[in-house]
């Protein structure tokens, strides 16, 4: 979620988000299938805990901290605006898990001053990306009630919004193990310009391993130690995602 305040930036992907109205937005349609263009100019995607097991085959998991959050995203590129995952036509690339942040748009919850009450909200700029705006399923029935496909979305903001709560909660638990590390990696692609890769952390093995048998119990009891170890298996993948680097840097 997001709160509703002139001065709070926009949630990554969101444009020009507006509160759902039925007079608004009656002949408007949920976009089926999503045209992920949209998703297109990152390198990074927000993830909840309970996704890594999915994500890990495909993505390498890691942290990334500001000055007022801590959160775990999966890594799409290895360039600041380049998603490797989303083609020219914006498709996401076959046989690979599509993190929920992407899955819920264009829809958001954005919360009131009070953090209690929540507006269902949509970017209204995603109706650029549809070639065919007949697609899709009406957001609204002809008596003016949410529609079953609306209400499914709606369902789906609130159970994501809990899991990025859950999410939080693991992250800072890890933050006050110590267990964290900054990732410094300097890549160098055979026949191209060598970068650098950071801004990142990692849990870090050697201090996971320190910890004393009443720690890792209630990372275990909690369900951690299990999200732990995906993250770490998941790192794995950075050689898929200079594989994927390479190529797209051929065409």
């Amino acid at each position: 979620e997001y709160p509703m305040s002139d001065q709070t930036p926009l949630p990554l992907f969101y444009k020009n988000v507006a509160a759902l109205k039925q007079d608004t937005h009656h002949a408007w349609r949920v976009p089926e299938p999503l045209n992920f263009s949209f998703a297109s100019q990152t390198n990074l995607v927000y993830l909840t805990q309970l996704e890594f097991s999915l994500a890990a085959r495909h993505y390498p998991i890691v942290f990334s901290e500001s000055a007022d959050t801590l959160v775990s995203v999966a890594l799409v590129g290895l360039e600041k605006d380049r998603n490797l995952f989303v083609s020219g036509e914006g498709e996401w690339l076959a046989e690979t898990y599509i993190p929920a942040y992407v899955r819920r748009y264009p829809f958001i919850l954005a919360t009131a001053d009070d953090g209690k009450t929540f507006t269902v909200c949509l970017d209204e700029d995603y109706r650029s990306l549809e070639k065919d705006k007949t697609v899709g399923k009406l957001m609204f029935t002809k008596q003016g009630e949410q529609s079953a496909s609306l209400k499914q979305h709606i369902n789906f903001l609130k159970e994501y919004e809990a899991q990025v709560e859950a999410t939080k909660q693991f992250c800072y638990a890890l933050k006050g193990l110590d267990l964290f590390e900054p990732v410094q990696a300097q890549i160098s692609p055979k026949g191209m310009q060598e970068f650098s890769l950071s801004g990142f952390m990692v849990v870090n093995r050697k201090k996971l391993n320190q910890l004393n048998g009443d720690q890792l119990a209630a990372l275990a009891k909690k369900g951690y130690l299990e999200v732990i170890y995906q993250h770490l298996w998941s790192l794995d993948t950075f050689q898929h995602l200079l594989n994927l680097h390479v190529q797209n840097n051929q065409h």
